[in-house]
C-alpha cells in the first residue's frame, strides 16, 4: 500500500512540474512574440503633421495595433523598431518596460516612443510604453502617463480625437492596495 501511495505521489509530482515547463515555455513565447490585437479604422484624412511632412492617411486605413511584452525595455530600441516594421504595426504597446519616469523618444525612421513608469527615485519595475509609426506621429496632439501601468495618447485625425490607452494590469499576486489603484486610476480616464 505505501509502494502505491508513493508512486502516485511521484505521477502527482511529476504531473506538477510538467504543468510548470508548459506554462514557461509560454510565458517565454508571450515575451518574445509581437501580437495582433486589434485594428482601429479611421474616419478622416490627414493632410500634414507637425514635423511639415505631408501624411497619406485615408479615412478607409485601418491600423493594425501589436503588444509586445519586451520584460525591460533598455537597450531594445533598434530591435523594437525592427519587428515593429516586420510585423507591419501602426501602433505598438510595450509593457513592463521598466523605464523610469516619462517621456518621449524619437527612434530609428522616426517612429515615436512614449513611455511612463515608475518615479526616477525608485527602483526600475512596470512601466509601459506605446510605439507610434512615422506616418501618425505628426497626429499627436497630447498623451498623460497617469502611472506606471497607464498611458494614454490623444491622436487628432482631421477634426476627430482619437485616445489610445496603453495598460499594463496588475498582477493576481499584487497587493489589494496596488489593485484597487489601478482600478479606480482607469475607472476615473474611462469615465
Amino acid at each position: 500500500m505505501d509502494a502505491d501511495q508513493d508512486n502516485e505521489k511521484d505521477t502527482r509530482t511529476e504531473n506538477l512540474k510538467e504543468k510548470q515547463q508548459q506554462k514557461q515555455r509560454q510565458a517565454y513565447k508571450d515575451r518574445n512574440a509581437i501580437t495582433t490585437v486589434g485594428r482601429l479604422k479611421t474616419d478622416n484624412d490627414i493632410k500634414s503633421n507637425k514635423l511639415g511632412k505631408a501624411q497619406n492617411v485615408k479615412k478607409t486605413d485601418i491600423w493594425k495595433l501589436g503588444v509586445w511584452n519586451v520584460r525591460s525595455l533598455k537597450g531594445k530600441e533598434d530591435e523594437i523598431v525592427y519587428e515593429f516594421e516586420k510585423a507591419g504595426l501602426d501602433i505598438l504597446i510595450i509593457p513592463e518596460t521598466k523605464k523610469k519616469g516619462e517621456g518621449e523618444i524619437q527612434l530609428l525612421n522616426e517612429h515615436v516612443l512614449i513611455h511612463s513608469g515608475v518615479p526616477k527615485t525608485e527602483r526600475a519595475a512596470d512601466g509601459i510604453a506605446c510605439v507610434i509609426h512615422e506616418k501618425l506621429a505628426g497626429s499627436i496632439i497630447s498623451w498623460k502617463g497617469w502611472s506606471e501601468k497607464i498611458l494614454a495618447v490623444e491622436l487628432t485625425i482631421d477634426e476627430e480625437k482619437i485616445t489610445i490607452l496603453a495598460i499594463y494590469g496588475p498582477n493576481e499576486d499584487e497587493s489589494k492596495e496596488i489593485k484597487d489603484k489601478f482600478w479606480n486610476d482607469l475607472t476615473l480616464i474611462t469615465d
